[in-house]
């Protein structure tokens, strides 16, 4: 019985030890045996670096200024400064906060540069200084490592066409003049038609003579 015993004990204590073996190779393989770190057990950390980061780096205009109704050109240069792809890039320029266009880049890989252009066409603008801003994700739409440099901007001074301001006050002298002259002109007519029949009224008096009696067209007896 005591040789039984010591069979069984000694059966269970190699089944014990191979199973704290199992767990240790187990623990091995995942890299985490208990005192090799002290947050084991916890929740692994997320790696960085994984997203991609969408930077507007330049916005440039057609010029400072620019007469009301001319097209400006806006160009602009995004970059992906992240480690991942982004897709579906949408790039959105504005004039404040109204949208007169809109891109959208398919595909930029990490470290990939694109310029986007748009046009605007200042025929409704208000005369002044406006801000052309330029947005990439404006929706943020996409994740992103940084989501504080997704835009740039620029400044441009529409001012009134001269043509236009000048213009209105010219045609309304010229027509002052017009019909000044048309008035001058009426009233030289009309005192020259006077003054002709005036002078026929004065010949025929004078051809009369003075004393000189009009019969009538009486005939003689």
């Amino acid at each position: 019985m005591g040789g039984e015993g010591g069979a069984v004990r000694a059966g269970r204590g190699a089944r014990a030890i191979a199973v704290v073996g199992t767990l240790l190779a187990a623990m091995a393989l995942v890299g985490q045996l208990p005192g090799d770190d002290p947050g084991w057990g916890a929740e692994a950390a997320p790696q960085a670096g994984t997203s991609p980061d969408l930077v507007l780096l330049d916005v440039r205009l057609s010029g400072a200024e620019l007469i009301k109704g001319a097209v400006l050109e806006v160009n602009s240069l995004v970059s992906n400064k992240g480690n991942a792809t982004a897709q579906n890039v949408s790039v959105t320029f504005l004039h404040g906060s109204r949208k007169f266009a809109e891109s959208v880049i398919p595909v930029m890989a990490p470290g990939a540069n694109e310029e986007v252009e748009a046009s605007w066409s200042t025929d409704t603008a208000s005369v002044g200084v406006h801000r052309v801003r330029v947005v990439v994700d404006l929706g943020n739409t996409i994740r992103e490592s940084n989501e504080t440099n997704n835009e740039a901007s620029a400044k441009v001074d529409i001012k009134e066409n001269p043509l236009i301001t000048y213009s209105i006050p010219i045609l309304l002298l010229i027509a002052v003049l017009g019909l000044l002259g048309y008035r001058v002109y009426t009233w030289a007519v009309i005192r020259g038609l006077r003054k002709r029949q005036h002078g026929k009224r004065g010949g025929a008096a004078g051809a009369r003579g003075p004393g000189s009696v009009d019969h009538g067209g009486v005939g003689k007896d």
